[in-house]
């Protein structure tokens, strides 16, 4: 047959798995029509440490890895800070290809690891217009990714709910200054806290004294 792979793309993406089943057909199916083609395979983690059709996500990521996937991980429905546990409990289990980390930009915590659960102030489910107020700051991340490459993890983005000055800060977090860098924060040139000598030194001065 016709090896499309190798004709149209540099590698495959299958991603937002809720279960071992269809992620293990995904990568049967990219290994039978785009032979040689590098396959990531991730998952989408509901509360809990099992996926919908009881596989621990541990297993199925280390499953899917001797099967040969190229990159095994997880997308979407974690927030940062309740996907890289995850990865690094597979650092720990030895997983030897490359892990994928991307995951949405909000801040899910251990009561409700998965941002379709998040609630507003009046108790009711932000999921999905309503997240705003639980939006990662740009510094914060920065540090989730600092953090993700100190564990080694070289395949990295942001799932549902990106925004470019997010993308801009996972990438000069990682030491790369994108064309889009020419819009990051200046803050030497700030009125209160700026160091740039063509500023009014009232400004500085008086910052400096807790006058304000």
């Amino acid at each position: 047959g016709v090896d499309y792979g190798r004709r149209c793309c540099d590698f495959i993406v299958a991603e937002t798995f809720f279960a071992y089943a269809e992620a293990k057909l995904a990568l049967e199916c990219a290994r039978q029509y785009a032979k040689g083609v590098p396959v990531v395979i991730s998952f989408n983690l509901k509360r809990g440490d099992d996926l919908i059709d009881g596989v621990l996500i541990q297993d199925a990521l280390r499953f899917l890895a001797d099967a040969g996937a190229d990159v095994v991980g997880l997308n979407c429905g974690r927030g940062p800070a309740t996907t890289l546990p995850i990865l690094e409990e597979a650092k720990k289990n030895g997983i030897k290809v490359p892990l994928a980390f991307v995951p949405v930009p909000y801040r899910t915590n251990n009561e409700n690891p998965n941002f379709m659960t998040l609630k507003d102030e009046n108790g009711k489910i932000a999921f999905p217009l309503d997240l705003d107020p639980w939006l990662c700051s740009r510094s914060q991340i920065a540090a989730f990714t600092r953090r993700a490459h100190e564990l080694g993890i070289q395949f990295m983005g942001i799932c549902c709910g990106n925004a470019s000055h997010l993308t801009r800060a996972m990438a000069e977090a990682l030491g790369r200054q994108p064309p889009a860098s020419r819009y990051s924060a200046d803050m030497s040139k700030h009125a209160y806290y700026g160091t740039d000598s063509t500023l009014v030194g009232f400004n500085t001065e008086e910052v400096c004294k807790k006058q304000f």
